[in-house]
């Protein structure tokens, strides 16, 4: 894959992500969304809604996420092809959250 690939890949998948777990908490799980709630906030809460089990992981993605948006530096993609394995491992268990929660 050439860093471009990787980077995009890691981008459109938190992405992706995020959007599931936001409109989870505000459809699925009948949360209280205040308006001006941060993202910490948000995934902590999606962490005790038990759709993520790993919200500080989380943050980082966030904030992997808004790096490579800016920047395709080697070292930028060293640290984001070691993160896309992570990231990869907790869209799973959130895949694997949502469908339980769709089934109950």
């Amino acid at each position: 894959m050439v860093q471009g690939d990787v980077i995009q890949t890691f981008e459109v998948t938190y992405d992706l992500c995020w959007k599931a777990i936001f409109r989870s908490l505000r459809e699925q799980q009948n949360t209280k969304m205040e308006p001006q709630m941060s993202r910490k906030e948000i995934l902590c809460l999606a962490g005790k809604c038990h759709l993520i089990d790993h919200a500080e992981e989380w943050l980082q993605f966030h904030s992997q996420r808004n790096n490579t948006s800016h920047n395709y530096d080697e070292n930028l993609v060293n640290e984001t092809v070691i993160l896309a394995g992570s990231l990869l491992q907790e869209a799973k268990i959130l895949l694997r959250n949502l469908k339980h929660e769709k089934d109950a």
